[in-house]
């Protein structure tokens, strides 16, 4: 089964496509989908936690500001009227060195009467001069109104501040306002020690867009504008931060103030597990693709392997071997066939076995007869039975000629049903390969005198011992010889040539006549065969002598080959074994 990882297979490729479609999509799809809905549920849970940060820091930041607001409320509703008289500032001095003192938050408080003067002040820094008038300041025009205010961040030696201003009423009236400077410090850093993981931070912005902070936070310095931020995060959650990295953010306004809370969580932080998980899903996927190919091919060879072996066979039978049967071992239909191709099998052994015995019989039945005619026919043109006309030598010779062809095809029948029954003998000994040759250059010289053709014999002058049939070598090279005659051109030659090498030595017999074109030579030792040159010129064959010589040649464990080009010549070589060299010529 090895051989069907390795190569081609239509059936395999057909199988593995249909094993991938139906296996591999849906679980890229699957993984598709899982990658997607990962991600998106990701993305929610980190606008959660942004938005939950958001809502308890801007809860943060309103308690912060509203509770300020709501001391200096309740301090001053607590107030009895009769001490809310214009002209008398004591319980002003006393109430703003109580709010000073019990609050860090206060910088600095003052009370302002109707009119614009400072009535009171208290400060964290004493600081001495004349009490100013403030009508000017936007704080005190608010309170004045009626409205409680909450200013600007601006920043001092000590950090952000921002001022606060409420109304002092005396019922419905507005007698006096009180303004306080409020320290941001304890806020902002209340805010910048709350981290999104490691790197993710929380910044406030003013009501005018500027950055509220004791440090700078990247290209930003405290006090700057972030507006332009603020603009971005009311199109997306996915920005370039003041880190200029981008990351996942999200604002929410603090409406009691009017400022407005960022939250900021960098994408390399943010991505950093989802990443590691989309990695190991897409590590399944690909090893679950891989299990998938793999168990495909071991799928496709499942099914491949006992066709692959039906095919083996039938190439077994072509080639003429009926012994090997198919053994296939599926449990399924494909197991019922090869047992029936075994059946089959064995039914053209049987029929094969049949058709030898009966070309023996009849080559043999018919040997005897054409014997007996050649044999007959040779006395009379040897003039045993008379004096008879030159028309009937022409008469008798052609018939002569006709039944030479006929024991020929007898004889050559005769010797592929022994070969094929395993009956024919094989005597391998050592011999002078040089001796054979002798023996057939004095046999062929008038068949060579009939076409004036030249043979050419390089002769070794130091004996060629190889180990083969004596019988059968001499058959051998008589065969090659002979088609060489046949097939060469008028005044041509024939080359008899050796070579010794390593595996034994080897034999080339060359002719210059038609030689055999490339589309032929793969069937050129085939029985009966006989290439279309031959037909068409009308040289008589059997098409058996190279299938027998072939035979053979294999028989004496030597090899047999050939080179030819159309219109040019032949060249049949074959090798034998090397004999013991003690033998001489």
């Amino acid at each position: 089964m090895k051989h069907l990882f390795f190569f081609t297979s239509p059936l395999r490729d057909k199988i593995l496509s249909l094993f991938l479609v139906l296996a591999a999509i849906p679980a890229l799809l699957l993984g598709w989908i899982t990658l997607v809905l990962l991600d998106q549920a990701h993305r929610q849970d980190v606008l959660v936690i942004e938005h939950e940060t958001l809502r308890a820091k801007e809860e943060e930041v309103t308690t912060f500001f509203s509770d300020l607001m709501g001391v200096l409320d309740v301090r001053l509703e607590a107030l009895d009227a009769a001490e809310i008289t214009p002209g008398i500032d004591q319980w002003q001095s006393r109430l703003a060195e109580a709010l000073r003192a019990e609050h860090d938050e206060f910088v600095e408080v003052l009370f302002v009467s109707p009119e614009g003067k400072e009535t009171a002040r208290a400060s964290r820094t004493p600081r001495g001069g004349p009490l100013l008038y403030v009508s000017d300041l936007p704080a005190f025009k608010t309170a004045l109104s009626g409205m409680p205010y909450i200013g600007s961040v601006y920043y001092t030696a000590t950090g952000p501040n921002v001022v606060m201003a409420s109304p002092v009423r005396a019922g419905e009236e507005v007698v006096q306002v009180v303004i306080a400077e409020i320290d941001l410090s304890l806020l902002v850093r209340s805010l910048t020690a709350h981290r999104l993981g490691e790197t993710g931070y929380i910044v406030l912005a003013d009501n005018r867009g500027v950055y509220v902070g004791t440090e700078s936070f990247g290209s930003v310095k405290p006090g700057e504008h972030i507006v332009a931020l603020i603009a971005q995060l009311d199109e997306t959650d996915r920005y370039e931060s003041i880190f200029s990295t981008t990351a996942v953010a999200g604002a929410k306004r603090v409406l009691l103030a009017g400022w407005t809370l960022i939250v900021e969580w960098p994408l390399a932080e943010v991505d950093t597990i989802i990443d590691d998980i989309r990695e190991q899903i897409i590590v399944v996927v690909a090893a679950s693709m891989l299990g998938v190919v793999f168990v495909a091919f071991l799928f496709a060879a499942r099914i491949v392997y006992p066709i692959r072996s039906l095919e083996a066979g039938a190439r077994r039978i072509e080639q003429g071997d009926f012994e090997s049967g198919v053994f296939i071992s599926t449990g399924d239909e494909l197991e019922e066939l090869g047992k029936a191709f075994s059946a089959m099998t064995k039914g053209l052994k049987r029929l094969q076995e049949l058709k030898n015995e009966f070309v023996f019989i009849a080559a043999h039945e018919l040997r005897a007869p054409t014997t007996v005619i050649k044999g007959y026919i040779s006395m009379i043109l040897e003039g045993d039975a008379g004096k008879f006309s030159g028309t009937l030598r022409e008469y008798l010779t052609e018939a002569n000629k006709a039944n030479e062809q006929l024991l020929q095809l007898v004889n050559d029948l005769l010797e592929i049903a022994r070969s094929e029954a395993g009956k024919i003998q094989i005597q391998v000994v050592p011999l002078d390969i040089r001796e054979s040759i002798d023996t057939i250059r004095e046999g062929i010289k008038p068949l060579m005198q009939e076409k004036r053709l030249t043979l050419s014999y390089e002769r070794p002058t130091h004996a060629l011992i190889v180990q083969a049939d004596a019988v059968r070598l001499k058959e051998v090279i008589m065969n090659f010889v002979t088609n060489a005659i046949k097939y060469n051109r008028e005044r041509g030659t024939i080359t008899i040539s050796h070579e010794t090498k390593d595996v034994g030595v080897v034999t080339h017999i060359a002719d210059v006549g038609f030689g055999i074109p490339k589309s032929e030579q793969g069937k050129i030792f085939e029985k009966f065969y006989r290439t279309a040159a031959a037909r068409e010129s009308g040289l008589q064959g059997t098409g058996l002598g190279l299938f027998i010589t072939k035979e053979l040649i294999e028989r004496m464990e030597g090899t047999v080959w050939f080179h030819s080009e159309e219109g040019k010549g032949s060249t049949f070589s074959f090798s034998l074994p090397k004999g013991n060299d003690t033998l001489s010529s």
